[in-house]
């Protein structure tokens, strides 16, 4: 109560009219009863005027909240030094910040659930028109088995396509979510890396790309073996995709006091200088990829390393080629 500016005021006037009765009294005794008369009215007036301001007040800030219930972001039409009103003011605006804050959230996370269905429905749209066409040419009684065998083998590439991209956005789904939690068991690089390479084998040996290992691939590190395997074949993947035919993947280990790296080199077209700062989004394709290309392995494969405490670089290696680092840190 004491910090209101009006009730200081009051107590102010009713002191001052205080004094002046009772100086009156003493001067003049026949006047004191006309004095506190008038006294009485104008601290009565002085009251009800301090009560006005202060309703209009209350009701400015009551217009200003239906206007933030409505979805405004004006600012406050005062601004109050000192009383209850400036503690309620204050409250107010931290709550108007608040929202305000929120509602960016929710928008860019509508903006990006909005981009993120787009641009799933065009990655299954593709695979699915592909399927319709092969499906319709099957039905052909004319068709050659050696043309059959063909557009059958087509359509199971398309459906592990879509199989791949629908499980890696149910494991991306899972970690946005928290529903993951990750392992910390101890195990040597050695192990990650043939986990992690050992579906790539036969795509490796397809294009006759050379897979060196390096360094200490027997240093031991702890953490869950399953999602970074995952990480590593997502980048391995990618560097075998970029990487012609005759080419090297190198990945050379160390440890160190701190933390345990991975770096993972190619000898592939490299990564455009605009694309760099851009390879870990979602969906994203830089300008050497190729036309199967999803653009969510390397997302994935930073998710991942978020989640486990590491890290995720990428350089280029000279004119061409490109080099990955995964960083591990010591818990």
């Amino acid at each position: 109560m004491w910090k209101n500016r009006e009730i200081k005021w009051l107590l102010l006037l009713a002191a001052v009219l205080c004094a002046v009765i009772v100086s009156v009294s003493f001067v003049r005794p026949s006047m004191t009863a006309v004095t506190a008369v008038a006294a009485i009215v104008i601290l009565t007036a002085a009251y009800v005027g301090a009560t006005v301001y202060r309703f209009r007040k209350m009701r400015m800030l009551s217009d200003y909240l239906y206007k933030l219930a409505d979805g405004g972001r004006a600012l406050l039409p005062d601004k109050y030094t000192e009383g209850e009103l400036s503690l309620l003011q204050s409250e107010i605006y931290k709550l108007a910040v608040r929202l305000s804050e929120q509602a960016e959230l929710l928008m860019k996370d509508k903006n990006y659930l909005a981009d993120a269905i787009s641009d799933i429905s065009h990655q299954l749209k593709t695979p699915v028109t592909s399927m319709r066409v092969m499906a319709d040419l099957l039905s052909d009684g004319g068709l050659s088995d050696e043309r059959r065998a063909a557009f059958t083998a087509n359509i199971q590439s398309q459906l592990n396509r879509m199989e791949w991209l629908v499980t890696a956005l149910l494991k991306m789904a899972k970690l946005d979510a928290g529903a993951v939690t990750m392992k910390n068991e101890p195990f040597v690089i050695e192990a990650l890396l043939h986990r992690a390479a050992e579906h790539l084998l036969i795509p490796m040996e397809l294009k006759h790309i050379t897979f060196e290992l390096e360094g200490d691939m027997k240093a031991e590190i702890s953490g869950d073996i399953g999602w970074l395997s995952e990480a590593v074949a997502n980048i391995l993947k990618n560097c075998i995709e970029h990487t012609p035919v005759g080419g090297r993947i190198v990945v050379h280990a160390e440890k160190t006091a701190l933390y345990t790296s991975i770096t993972i080199s190619d000898t592939g077209c490299g990564i455009a200088e605009d694309d760099l700062s851009h390879i870990f989004e979602r969906f994203y394709k830089g300008k050497n990829s190729s036309s199967d290309s999803v653009g969510i392995g390397l997302a994935m494969a930073k998710q991942i390393m978020t989640e486990t405490n590491g890290t995720l670089a990428v350089t280029k290696t000279g004119e061409r080629g490109t080099t990955f680092m995964l960083k591990l840190y010591r818990k």
